[in-house]
Formats: C-alpha cells, structure tokens, sequence
C-alpha cells in the first residue's frame, strides 16, 4: 500500500487491486481499476507531479500508467519494452521534474516528461524528453 497527496489536496492510496482517491476530507472520488476500466490492476508504487498526473506501477502489466486528476487514463508512461523491468516504485521530484523509477532488476532510472514550461503553464502533453542525458551506473540510469 503507497498513500500520497495530489496538489490538488485529494489523498491517492493504492491497495492490492486498485487506485483509491478521496477528497481531502475523506469523500470517495474514484477508484482505479485499470485500462480500460476494470480491466485488473496491481498497483504497486504511485506518486503524482506537478500536473497532478497520478502515476502507476502496475505488476500485471509491467507499466507505469498515467491517469489525470479525475482517474481517466492518458498512456502508458513505461513498458516493459523499454528496458523497465516491472517497475516496483515511483518518486517525482517537483524541482528537477524527474521520474524517479525503481525495478525488479536492481536499478533505479531517471526520466523527465515534464519541461519546466509545462509545469508553468499547466500543459497536458505528457511526452518523452527530446534531450534524454543518458549517463549509467549500475544503480542509475538517466533518460
């Protein structure tokens, strides 16, 4: 179970087979069950960034799922087939806007999607970074 808030106050916890988020006072929103809705989910790590994007590790499917404030999905942000190896947990740093990834395979990488602009001016285009940095250690990964 992983339990964050989302800069729009509502607490997003994830239980064994869903996505749980409430309004800061405790009121149900939604629950996630995967795409397309009820499809199966096992929510493993989860963390928001600065749009309020709600990121999902997700051990059924190997991903790491975007869905926007309200619970609907955007896109996979990661797969398997990008050299992810089941992602087990997520940080994002509001700062740098980087995603933090932890897998099974030991290591940890970094990716931006996010620009600065985009936090600025509250842009929706979830996208891969153009000038991935690409330095590897055998603990860490840039994208």
């Amino acid at each position: 179970m992983d339990m964050q808030e989302n800069n729009n106050g509502d607490v997003v916890v994830s239980d064994l087979y869903a996505v749980v988020v409430t309004e800061r006072g405790g009121r149900h929103r939604f629950s996630y069950t995967g795409p397309p809705s009820g499809s199966g989910l096992r929510p493993l790590g989860i963390c928001t960034d600065a749009l309020s994007h709600i990121l999902v590790c997700d051990l059924r499917t190997k991903t790491v799922q975007m869905l926007d404030k309200d619970g609907q999905f955007l896109s996979h942000l990661l797969t398997e087939s990008q050299e992810m190896r089941e992602p087990l947990g997520l940080s994002y740093d509001v700062i740098t806007h980087r995603l933090w990834v932890g897998s099974r395979d030991n290591k940890v990488r970094v990716y931006r999607y996010i620009t600065r602009q985009d936090a600025l001016t509250d842009g929706h285009r979830p996208r891969p970074d153009g000038e991935a940095m690409f330095s590897s250690t055998s603990a860490v990964e840039w994208r």
